[in-house]
């Protein structure tokens, strides 16, 4: 299943097939439970949030407002993310992009995942809804909830068209945004 490769420390082993430079003890705990977030992802939607807020507010919004909501937002995208990775596992394993995922190599357990999976999205719930408002926590429960249910568990094992479908659980985190 895994192929013996020389450790390869860019994006591009991702793509080429060759294994990612791992780190020992706990920085390589952190690093994985990092990539289990899917930090990719999480960037793009903070990027579109960020905008939709600049949008929303008609120039900088408020300092703290900003830095709670993309807070917020990055915890409930990171449980969302970790969902994924734990329900995809099986097919993670047989993808030369997804094999190095931290759950599908075995290196954090299913149940670990879930744990921070379930932590995640309690913090970033709390933080939308006390710091920034109750509607941007809800939306932001409801675009996971689009997105692990509609796109992970649905979408990606009956349609290609899964990933333009899938689009609208980070919309609803955009949409979100703008609400104050």
């Amino acid at each position: 299943m895994f192929r013996a490769v020389s450790p390869a420390k860019s994006t591009l082993s991702r793509v080429d097939g060759g294994a990612p430079a791992r780190a020992s003890g706990l920085r390589g705990v952190l690093s994985d439970y990092y990539e289990l977030a899917k930090p990719r992802i999480i960037y793009l939607l903070l990027v579109t949030t960020l905008a939709a807020m600049v949008m929303a507010a008609r120039g900088v919004p408020p300092l703290l407002l900003t830095l709670w909501t993309l807070l917020g937002g990055a915890l409930s995208a990171a449980s969302a993310g970790a969902i994924n990775c734990v329900w995809d596992r099986d097919i993670d394993r047989l993808m030369t992009r997804t094999m190095f995922r931290p759950v599908a190599r075995g290196a954090i357990s299913p149940q670990a995942a879930l744990v921070f999976a379930a932590l995640a999205q309690l913090a970033g719930f709390a933080i939308l809804y006390i710091l920034v408002n109750p509607l941007a926590a809800w939306l932001s429960l409801a675009g996971n909830a689009y997105y692990v249910v509609i796109y992970t568990m649905w979408l990606k094992r009956v349609t290609p068209l899964n990933i333009v479908i899938g689009g609208a659980a980070g919309g609803f985190r955009r949409w979100s945004a703008g609400r104050r």
